[in-house]
């Protein structure tokens, strides 16, 4: 107790006393030579302490990689962005279909469905309601499906108007699927083997690999 009332007890001297690490291992030192360690130097709440000494290498790399990484994701956002505005002034189906010179309109009114495709519009919202996001995907806009790299691309989440790119990469998968020598380039491309519009959407929404965005935005950014 010397660091709180200035005198001190020894272990010995009060029988109820528990015996000390020290008194365990030499019960007959004298306690007065004890040297107490100087207690620590109150720092206020969130203060900081100045470093006397330069950064450590593993500072200076983990800091030199994390802006290496901060500007890949900026050119990758950049990249997609000039994909999805290539789009902006089209039909993303028409154009997965080969159609040239499509006119702009939205994808419910796209010419490609009816009876002479043999799918109806019903069955691509069907399609494209199968389209949800799983535990490994990180920041996807379930709407646009857009991912969240930076503000660049897609504000945060919540914001109004969030979405500047809407019905421009899902009617492309839908349109890669449909037309026969993009779904074939596309599944001798990724490896894969799509006999159904259902097994094409779980490859779309199954875990990416290397570490990408998701399985549908490699395909649109692929085409």
């Amino acid at each position: 107790t010397q660091h709180i009332d200035g005198a001190g007890i020894s272990c010995r001297q009060l029988v109820s006393n528990q015996r000390c690490c020290v008194c365990k291992k030499d019960p007959y030192h004298d306690p007065t030579n004890i040297v107490m360690a100087p207690m620590p130097k109150f720092r206020p709440f969130g203060g900081s302490v100045p470093s006397k000494r330069s950064a450590s290498p593993t500072f200076a790399n983990a800091t030199k990689m994390r802006t290496t990484k901060q500007q890949s994701k900026g050119e990758l956002a950049l990249q997609m962005r000039k994909a999805l505005e290539s789009f902006q002034h089209t039909c993303s189906l028409c154009a997965a279909m080969g159609t040239k010179n499509a006119t702009p309109h939205m994808v419910n009114q796209c010419p490609f469905f009816g009876p002479h495709s043999g799918v109806e519009f019903g069955e691509y919202l069907d399609w494209r309601r199968s389209l949800q996001y799983l535990k490994h995907h990180k920041k996807i806009c379930f709407v646009c499906h857009v991912p969240q790299i930076n503000d660049d691309l897609h504000p945060t989440f919540g914001k109004r108007d969030g979405c500047e790119f809407k019905d421009i990469i899902a009617p492309a998968a839908y349109g890669v699927f449909c037309n026969g020598n993009a779904r074939a380039a596309a599944e001798a491309h990724f490896r894969q083997q799509w006999s159904s519009a259902e097994g094409f959407a779980a490859w779309l929404m199954g875990k990416p690999e290397n570490g990408s965005q998701s399985n549908l935005m490699d395909l649109f950014m692929w085409y």
